[in-house]
């Protein structure tokens, strides 16, 4: 059986531009990348209305895994289009995923 131990909390900074520092973060995962942290978390905005998206994919990168700078753009764009057809954004290749919610 799996078990899940927290060895110790710390609080974590982020740097961000507007309107980012503006919004809900939520759902954070890191991992270590070489000697670089990674992280991709969730960005809601605040106040939400009813044309808000419900959550937009950001990057961010830090040296030390508790000082992350995030990245100027998101890590994921979503289109609003009826596939629900999702990109990486800044890629040059045609890196397309799917969303489903089942």
């Amino acid at each position: 059986m799996l078990t899940y131990a927290v060895e110790r909390l710390d609080t974590v900074h982020l740097e961000a531009a507007m309107p980012l520092q503006s919004y809900d973060l939520m759902s954070p995962f890191v991992w270590k990348e070489g000697k670089r942290y990674r992280m991709l978390f969730r960005g809601v905005p605040r106040p939400m209305t009813a044309t808000s998206p419900t959550g937009i994919i950001f990057g961010a990168d830090s040296d030390d895994g508790l000082h992350f700078l995030v990245r100027d753009r998101p890590a994921i764009c979503l289109r609003q289009l009826a596939t629900n057809l999702g990109v990486v954004c800044g890629s040059s290749s045609a890196s397309a995923f799917r969303f489903s919610c089942n």
